[in-house]
């Protein structure tokens, strides 16, 4: 079992293994440190039917750039042998090549040739009780520093009166409307001469969808609870000004059940991103994984395979939901620049650049037009115009 501290391979640790959910962390620069060259192995399977993914890199210098290992061999086997094959779907990204459901009962090992020809293997796993994820909501709150917002929280409980070791994951979704919802634009029908011509839009650029994984490890346990439970546990806090919940807003939450070792794994990779100074006299204590060369003599591993049971629930609500006062005003796009005639140098000059677009006309003779800066208009630079299956206005 390899153990890894907090002083070596930091970058390559929290690029590696949680570049998705600890990606806010500034991470040490591991050149200064007693550099180990790692394959890291991020290998988390669900009771899901569906393709599940392993992700394999290696830790790094901040000279290098390529961290995703690529022509690896992966596959899981159960213990009778039967076994599930991996393919590359990009470099670094494994995913198996049909969909499958670990079994309650089976154990299963992960196998893994890198791209040196070295070989890895993992401790047998079991697919751990099911908890359930009991509720889901929001509610307005002031945090500790005493800013207004909404709170998500969950209450989980553990199915067979044993401890359940939980870490939550979550998707956000939420409807970005730009500020200008002009019905037509700009178009330019010559260069020389400059002409600009006024066209109805031919594709939505007003309202839009984001949607944002988490960046954060959430763990907890039922073991201090009198049923096995965990109540009000906080998944994410977000400011009222932020535009992510000035209209609607929809998350899902992830409940995943995993053993003591993953939770422990989780808890001490939490450390590794909340622990600003790496040289504090209270470290986090080791990285302990369970995944290993086969040839004794390798030992330039860490990472973790396991499986999850999970357990999901999904809640929207809009702006007046939560907040029953006025909407603050939380743009800067409120000044429009013009009006301009259509033969302005200035105005021909923007909309050819492409950083403004049309927003309205002041009626006249002739008629002059008002422009904005175009990420104030056209909702595409930030997401999608087209909504989510799951999307309920």
């Amino acid at each position: 079992m390899k153990t890894i501290y907090k002083y070596k391979v930091v970058r390559g640790l929290l690029l590696g293994i949680g570049v998705c959910i600890i990606s806010c962390t500034e991470p040490f620069e591991a050149s200064s440190l007693d550099f180990e060259d790692m394959l890291i192995v991020e290998a988390s399977i669900t009771d899901e039917l569906k393709q599940h993914d392993i992700r394999i890199s290696r830790s790094y210098q901040i000279d290098s750039t390529n961290v995703n290992v690529s022509g690896a061999s992966v596959y899981i086997e159960n213990q009778n042998g039967v076994k599930t094959n991996f393919f590359e779907v990009k470099e670094g990204l494994y995913r198996s090549s049909t969909p499958f459901k670990p079994l309650k009962g089976n154990s299963y090992r992960l196998f893994i040739t890198d791209e040196r020809g070295i070989s890895y293997t993992s401790e047998q796993v079991g697919l751990p009780e099911p908890s359930v994820l009991t509720n889901l909501w929001a509610e307005r709150v002031l945090n500790d520093e005493g800013v207004d917002g909404v709170e998500i929280y969950v209450d989980g409980l553990s199915t067979n009166n044993q401890t359940a070791f939980l870490r939550y994951q979550f998707i956000e979704t939420y409807r970005f409307d730009s500020f200008y919802k002009p019905l037509n634009e700009f178009r330019v029908i010559s260069n020389e001469p400059p002409v600009l011509e006024l066209v109805p839009k031919l594709d939505e650029e007003r309202f839009c969808y984001i949607t944002n994984n988490s960046n954060t490890i959430l763990t907890t346990t039922t073991n201090n609870s009198i049923d096995n439970s965990t109540r009000k546990f906080p998944i994410t806090f977000i400011e009222r000004t932020n535009r992510k919940v000035r209209y609607r807003y929809s998350i899902l939450v992830k409940q995943l059940n995993s053993s003591r070792q993953s939770f422990e794994f989780y808890s001490t990779l939490k450390n590794f991103s909340t622990n600003v100074n790496l040289f504090t006299q209270v470290q986090p204590g080791p990285l302990v994984g369970n995944i290993k060369g086969i040839s004794n003599e390798v030992n330039n591993v860490i990472g973790l395979f396991e499986l999850v049971s999970v357990s999901q629930q999904r809640i929207f609500f809009n702006y007046e939901d939560i907040f029953q006062d006025a909407l603050p005003f939380i743009d800067s796009c409120e000044s429009p620049q013009g009006p301009f005639p259509i033969d302005d140098t200035f105005l021909f000059e923007r909309i050819a650049s492409g950083t403004h677009q049309f927003v309205s006309e002041q009626p006249g003779l002739p008629i002059s037009y008002f422009i904005a800066p175009i990420n104030c208009i056209d909702c595409t630079l930030y997401g999608t115009a087209i909504p989510p299956d799951f999307w309920k206005d």
